[in-house]
């Protein structure tokens, strides 16, 4: 018998020893799914509006002016990251109201819940810091 004529050893699944086993390759991914390549897909272009930024849309930063629905007062705050400091007129995004007014925009009407009380105020002014 010839050196090249020698049986290979196979493993248990009869793979030839010597191309090593399916996922120890560098080509495993190929090995395992053929021609199949993987890699990023770039997403359809989509028509999805741009996010608001002229001032209309409140957000974090945002000064705000509201009216309550029920008696008509108004009141004006500049939305923080903070707690709320109502002397200083700075309204948490934390709080309730804070959390309502959150993408609200001019004119909208936003209701809010403190205990078991629903309140309702409109949004008359906003502006950018």
């Amino acid at each position: 018998m010839r050196s090249t004529d020698t049986p290979r050893p196979t493993s248990r699944r009869g793979q030839d020893e010597t191309q090593g086993s399916l996922f120890s390759r560098a080509d495993a991914p190929e090995a395992a799914f053929g021609s199949l390549r993987l890699g990023w897909v770039d997403p359809a272009p989509t028509t999805e509006k741009k996010p608001d930024l002229s001032g209309s849309v409140i957000g974090l930063g945002s000064k705000v002016r509201i009216e309550n629905l029920v008696d008509g007062t108004k009141k004006a705050f500049t939305l923080v990251g903070s707690q709320n400091n109502l002397t200083d007129g700075e309204l948490s995004i934390f709080s309730p109201l804070g959390q309502a007014l959150l993408e609200a925009r001019e004119g909208e009407e936003v209701e809010y819940q403190v205990g078991v009380d629903l309140r309702e105020v409109r949004v008359l002014t906003v502006s950018a810091s």
